[in-house]
């Protein structure tokens, strides 16, 4: 709880907040563009950011988590008053499976060690959800991308400064010789080097294959700035999880991008034959410059993630159906930190995440939910949310990824595939209603 020091200081801010989060509602209601956008630009901002370091396991209220608790509400409301625009797309495919797996979420809560906490988690997830619905319906999808890419862009250049101006807080602390120093990759504003890892490579990944659409609502310039920017980050974090799926997402769409092919496919082979000689040669040596430690052993149990799946195994098996409760895991796992060396705060895989937190009828309306949403990405040729989907996905080997906890990144990409699934006649949008009217009258002449 808040430190009494600080009540006098927290008072303020937070009507000014709460002043200033009504007037962005009310204005974005009233059909203000740039209200609505500020509203999720913030929101997202929000969303991966912390602003002192603490435990994983502690949930207790402060002045961040009230600003981000607040985003979440002000988004419901927002998508609340916009609901007679979207409510139609409900009653079909994936939103149907998706309001399922939703309800499941919160069917666990009882089963949690923290229920406030699992019911806070769902519901920024279920805001999320409406948000993205609500802003497709009445606004151009091409600019809710730019928004949202613009303020994981912020994320970027703020984890860049303070690795460099707050070395302590910007930069992760290490376990060395049984005491914690301060170590060289960077973990940013977002806390972990993984987090900012997959932030940076996300936005690496828009800019590179929707830069043309992109550029109608951010300068060239701030997309090369941020682009540099986001490829500095992702460096410094040494994530390889984040950069492999950079090179592969980058590398499979532009590959199927016609033109570029014979160039790729060639640039491909010259590398592969490069690592192949190198790996011959000396293989032992190949895996410790690939491992940060130098110690392949850390390649050989995926940085400890073996270990972690194995016992998130045993553990989902005792509760096998139903779970322990959506994002209980940062709860649970730590009290295992002594057969594990360390206390993870999930099981640093999706599927296996959402089998220990909502058993495997959770597993189960996730997958048909997220299977449904890619056929529709595909039937409607929808290639941005093909590439999200596969982002997320690919994020789920080695991390939680959409539905570890509290809304992130991970779970906006998949908030962002749904939405795009809607169609005009799904809707009351005038605006869309007249674009689906203008697309047939084209078709037609």
């Amino acid at each position: 709880m808040f430190e009494n020091e600080y009540i006098f200081l927290l008072l303020p801010l937070g009507v000014i907040a709460v002043m200033v989060g009504a007037y962005g509602v009310m204005a974005s209601a009233a059909g203000r563009t740039w209200a609505a956008m500020t509203l999720i630009f913030v929101t997202i901002f929000l969303l991966d950011t912390i602003f002192r370091a603490r435990a994983y396991s502690d949930k207790s209220i402060d002045f961040q988590i009230i600003l981000k608790a607040g985003s979440w509400v002000a988004i419901f409301l927002f998508a609340m008053l916009h609901f007679h625009r979207y409510a139609r797309a409900l009653f079909r495919l994936p939103h149907i499976l998706w309001l399922l797996f939703f309800c499941w979420l919160l069917a666990t809560t009882p089963n949690s060690p923290n229920p406030t906490y699992t019911e806070m988690a769902v519901f920024s997830v279920v805001a999320l959800y409406f948000a993205c619905l609500a802003l497709h319906a009445d606004y151009d999808r091409e600019m809710v991308v730019a928004v949202i890419l613009g303020s994981c862009l912020l994320v970027v250049v703020l984890s860049l400064l303070v690795y460099f101006a707050i070395p302590s807080f910007g930069r992760l602390e290490e376990w060395q010789g049984g005491a914690q120093i301060q170590g060289h990759r960077l973990s940013g504003i977002t806390g972990t080097p993984n987090g900012i890892g997959i932030i940076s490579a996300w936005c690496l990944l828009v800019i590179a294959v929707h830069w043309r659409d992109l550029r109608c609502y951010l300068h060239s310039s701030i997309l090369l700035f941020g682009g540099m920017t986001a490829l500095a980050t992702l460096a410094l974090s040494q994530s390889r999880t984040a950069i492999a799926i950079l090179l592969v997402l980058t590398g499979i769409t532009f590959t199927l991008r016609r033109r570029y092919t014979p160039f790729l496919l060639l640039g491909g082979a010259i590398v592969v034959t490069v690592v192949a000689i190198f790996v011959i040669s000396d293989s032992d040596h190949f895996l410790r410059l690939l491992s940060r430690s130098g110690n392949v052993m850390e390649l050989e149990t995926g940085t400890g993630r073996a270990q972690i799946w194995s016992l998130v195994i045993k553990l989902a098996q005792s509760n096998f159906w139903t779970g322990q409760g959506y994002a209980s895991t940062v709860f649970i796992l730590p009290d295992y930190s002594d057969y594990m060396g360390h206390a993870p705060p999930h099981a640093h895989n999706m599927w296996l995440q959402l089998w220990l937190t909502t058993g495997i009828i959770g597993v189960i309306l996730f997958g048909l939910a997220f299977v449904s949403q890619a056929i529709r990405a595909i039937i409607d040729k929808d290639g941005l949310s093909i590439t999200f989907l596969a982002f997320v996905m690919l994020d789920g080997i080695t991390e939680p990824s959409a539905f570890g906890g509290v809304a992130h990144l991970s779970t906006v990409l998949v908030m962002v595939a749904a939405a795009r699934s809607i169609r005009p006649q799904w809707t009351t949008s005038p605006r869309l209603v007249l674009r689906h009217q203008t697309s047939v009258a084209a078709s037609t002449t």
